[in-house]
Order: structure tokens, then sequence, then C-alpha cells
């Protein structure tokens, strides 16, 4: 009797989606490096920066739906990632 692994699908389509996805990266990221190097000199870092990271989870939230990912923090994570990024003096 032999057996025989299958990949079904579903796992190959989730596969290619994340390879194109990542590709899709890699392409976008060195033009959104080299828009906010010409925009620091007018604008602080930290409002682009912070401008970024809010696109980003805002383009990753219909990811994130279509799959059913449940996203789960603890209130002490927040609190402790909030004090180290805003409180915190280096």
């Amino acid at each position: 009797m032999t057996q025989t692994l299958a990949i079904t699908d579903t796992s190959f389509e989730r596969v290619i989606n994340g390879a194109v996805l990542m590709m899709g990266f890699y392409i976008v990221a060195p033009f959104l490096d080299v828009f906010a190097k010409l925009a620091s000199s007018q604008i602080l870092i930290a409002r682009i920066t912070t401008f970024r990271f809010l696109v980003q989870a805002f383009l990753m939230l219909p990811t994130f739906r279509l799959t059913n990912y449940k996203l789960r923090f603890s209130r002490s994570l927040i609190q402790g990632t909030c004090y180290e990024r805003y409180f915190k003096e280096y």
C-alpha cells in the first residue's frame, strides 16, 4: 500500500497568493522608501513612520477578514509596547 501526500488546491492557492503578495511588497517597498526620504526634509520622520504603519495595517485588514484570522493581544502586551515606544528614554 502506498500513500501519497496530495497538496490540496486551497493550500496551493494560499502559497501562491502569499508569494504574489511578497513579490508585490518587494516591488513597492523601495518606492515607499524613496518618497519617505524625499518627504523627510519637510515632514517629521515620526509622522512618516506612523502614517506608513497605519496605511500598511489598513491594507492588511481585508486579508485578515478573508482568512478569518483573529488578532488577539493581551492588555499587558499593548501597554508594554506603548511604554517602550513612547515613554521610555533611550
